[in-house]
């Protein structure tokens, strides 16, 4: 479509929504509050509708047990809780509604937990200051990276970690940066102000742990994707051991899919 085809396109679009400005804006105020609040929770349980959460699609207020009952399986999904005085919601995180997140069982409980630790967990909707359990069921000590990496949870450091960073959000950055060059230190500075954009400054910044993090998880990526992990070096045996290449059935490899002599043909016949 020629340039100007596409700027007398854009140009209606943008008319057609002039006429709806103002119901837009009263739409997005709108969700600033819920009429269910402070009415009683469906579950029965008395309590009174306090929390939202905005990280859901069309999730109506409840009482707190309700919340992390159906957060189990998302604790980095923000906790947005009326405040009466303040007349309208504040953003928690899941562990001061009295919920740790237990690794190991698949959010379920655990007859043998360790001692909550405070935990920083980076997602991409913020940082979360939260509280972790680790498993110690079926082995002392309880192995906490392979409970963390099998939650989701790249840890900040194999020995006993207190930070790390969802394989989402990893993967989100990894885009980012090979989309756009985007730098890690700006990608994690718009992370910690979708924490808090008004007191940014008291967010957990975790630069250094993440810089180390990246480098770590795109190594692993390329592992991944190059076969290694699935043993390619023995079904490739012609390749050199350890290759990180991705693997092209084009190209020529003398031996495999060209002849032995392929290299000593003249430049100016290949």
């Amino acid at each position: 479509m020629p340039q100007t085809e596409i700027t007398q396109c854009n140009g209606q679009l943008l008319d057609d929504f002039e006429d709806h400005f103002e119901e837009l804006g009263w739409l997005l105020l709108e969700r600033e509050a819920d009429p269910a609040t402070n009415t009683s929770c469906e579950c029965g349980s008395g309590k009174k509708r306090t929390t939202k959460c905005f990280d859901c699609l069309e999730y109506s207020a409840v009482c707190t047990d309700c919340f992390v009952r159906t957060h189990i399986n998302n604790p980095t999904h923000w906790a947005e809780v009326w405040d009466q005085n303040a007349g309208f919601f504040i953003r928690h995180d899941i562990s001061t509604l009295d919920h740790t997140i237990q690794l190991g069982h698949q959010g379920g409980k655990c007859d043998s937990p360790t001692p909550t630790r405070t935990f920083t967990i980076v997602d991409v909707n913020g940082v979360h200051t939260t509280k972790v359990a680790f498993c110690s069921c079926h082995e002392q000590p309880p192995n906490k990276v392979r409970q963390l990496m099998r939650a989701g949870l790249f840890p900040a450091t194999a020995k006993d970690p207190h930070t790390a960073f969802t394989i989402n959000m990893l993967k989100d950055f990894q885009l980012h940066n090979f989309e756009s060059k985007k730098a890690a230190y700006d990608y994690l500075g718009a992370i910690r102000r979708l924490t808090d954009n008004s007191f940014t400054a008291d967010i957990p910044n975790p630069y250094a742990a993440f810089l180390r993090v990246v480098r770590v998880f795109n190594y692993l990526t390329l592992v991944k994707r190059s076969g290694q992990l699935h043993g390619i070096d023995r079904i490739l045996s012609h390749r050199p051991a350890g290759n990180l290449l991705v693997w092209c059935p084009a190209c020529p490899e003398p031996g495999f899919n060209s002849d032995l002599n392929c290299p000593k043909t003249p430049s100016h016949l290949r």
